[in-house]
C-alpha cells in the first residue's frame, strides 16, 4: 500500500531528525492527498491497516492515524467517531484526539445532537485531555444553529455547574437580528419554564450573552432590535449589567447615553461605572473627551465617578477637578473617596492634603 510505504518514509526521516527537511514536509503533503482521494470507506480500511504496522513508533503512528481521522470526519461524521473509539489507546493521551473530537461532534450536532452527547458519556472518559464541559458548549452551539429550543433543551439535561459559556455559544449563533429574535424567543420560553429557585441566573447568564454579541453593525442596529423585541424594564437591567468595554468599543459613549435613557436613575450606578471604569482604563484620552462633552445627567455623574475612580491612580488631581464637576451628595462623596482611597502609594502627604481638605477621617 502507498500510504504504508509513506508511513514508513516518515518514520526513516524522523529518526535522522530531519523533520524539517523539504522532504519530511512534502511526504505530509502528500499523504494528506491520497487520503482526500479516498471515500470514506477507503480511509476505514487504511486506518484500520496503519493500526496494524509495526516498526513505527507510536509518535508518528499516533500522528498519521490521527490525520487520516479528521480527514474521515470530513467525509463521514460517525464513521470518525467510531474508528477514535478502536484507536483510544493511541490517540486518548494527545490533543489531537481532543481537536479531532471536537469538530467531529461539532458537525454530528448540527445533524444529531443526541448521538453526539451519547458518545460523550460513552468515550470521554478515554481521552485524558478530555474537557468535557467544553465539548458539550460546542454541542449545544452547534445545536443551536439549527434549533435554538433543542440546544435550550440539552443544556437544561447537562446540569452544567458553570453555564455562562454555553448561554453565550447560543446566543453567539444569531448573527442577523432575524435568528437573534429567534433565539430571544426560545430564552424567554426556557426561562418562563424553570423554577422561582434557578431562573435568577439563567436570566443572568442569557442576557448578558445577548449584551457580550451586540450586532456587529453597531449600536443603532443593537438599540433598533432590542425596541422592535420589547426588553421590559428588567431584561433591560439585566441586559445592561452584561455590557462591557469589549463589545461596545467605540460605541460606548452612546451606550451610556441608552442606558441613561433606558434605565431608572437608581440603577444606573452599577453598569456605568462597571462600563466606563473598562473604557477609561483602556482608553482614558477616549473616555474624556467624551465625558467633557456629555450633557449633565445622572448617567454622567456615574460615568464621573468611574472615571474620576480609575485615573486616580495616575493623575489625582485631575480626578479631583471632575469630581468637582459633580453636585453635591452621595455620589460626589463616594468619588472623593474613591479618589482618596486610589492616591499614588508614592505620594502620602498629597494624600494627606487631600483628606485634610474634604475632612476624611
Amino acid at each position: 500500500m502507498e500510504i504504508t510505504k509513506v508511513a514508513y518514509q516518515l518514520e526513516g526521516i524522523g529518526k535522522s531528525r530531519e523533520k524539517q527537511s523539504e522532504a519530511y514536509q512534502k511526504l505530509w503533503a502528500d499523504l494528506i492527498t491520497q487520503f482526500n482521494n479516498l471515500n470514506a470507506p477507503q480511509l476505514a480500511m487504511v486506518i484500520a491497516e496503519l493500526g496494524k504496522l509495526t516498526g513505527i513508533s507510536r509518535e508518528n503512528q499516533r500522528e498519521i492515524i490521527g490525520l487520516a481521522i479528521v480527514q474521515l470526519a470530513e467525509k463521514n461524521v460517525s464513521s470518525a467517531l467510531s474508528v477514535l473509539e478502536e484507536h483510544a489507546d493511541l490517540l486518548g493521551k494527545g490533543e489531537l484526539a481532543t481537536s479531532v473530537i471536537s469538530s467531529s461532534l461539532s458537525k454530528l450536532a448540527e445533524q444529531n445532537p443526541q448521538s453526539s452527547l451519547a458518545w460523550v458519556r460513552k468515550n470521554g472518559g478515554k481521552y485524558s485531555q478530555f474537557d468535557r464541559a467544553e465539548i458539550y458548549n460546542e454541542i449545544i452551539a452547534s445545536t443551536a444553529k439549527n434549533d435554538s429550543k433543542q440546544a435550550l433543551i440539552i443544556l437544561g439535561e447537562l446540569k452544567l455547574e458553570q453555564t455562562a459559556e454555553a448561554y453565550n455559544a447560543i446566543v453567539e449563533v444569531g448573527d442577523s437580528p432575524e435568528k437573534r429574535t429567534n433565539i430571544l424567543s426560545a430564552l424567554r420560553e426556557h426561562i418562563a419554564s424553570l423554577s422561582e429557585a434557578d431562573r435568577q441566573s439563567v436570566r443572568d447568564d442569557a442576557f448578558a450573552a445577548i449584551a457580550q454579541n451586540l450586532d456587529s453593525e453597531g449600536i443603532d442596529a443593537m438599540t433598533s432590535w432590542i425596541s422592535k423585541s420589547k426588553f421590559s424594564p428588567e431584561e433591560k437591567q439585566l441586559f445592561a449589567n452584561g455590557l462591557n468595554y469589549f463589545a461596545t468599543r467605540q460605541d460606548t459613549g452612546r451606550w451610556v447615553e441608552w442606558l441613561g435613557e433606558n434605565l431608572p436613575a437608581d440603577q444606573l450606578s452599577e453598569p456605568i461605572t462597571e462600563l466606563v471604569g473598562e473604557w477609561t482604563e483602556q482608553d482614558y484620552q477616549a473616555a474624556g473627551t467624551w465625558l467633557a462633552a456629555a450633557p449633565e445627567s445622572p448617567a454622567k455623574h456615574s460615568a464621573v465617578l468611574a472615571y474620576a475612580k480609575a485615573i486616580a491612580v495616575y493623575e489625582p488631581q485631575v480626578a479631583n477637578q471632575w469630581a468637582q464637576t459633580l453636585p453635591p451628595g452621595p455620589i460626589r462623596d463616594e468619588t472623593l473617596k474613591l479618589i482618596y482611597r486610589n492616591w499614588p502609594s508614592n505620594d502620602p502627604q498629597g494624600a494627606a492634603a487631600f483628606a485634610a481638605e474634604h475632612k476624611m477621617n
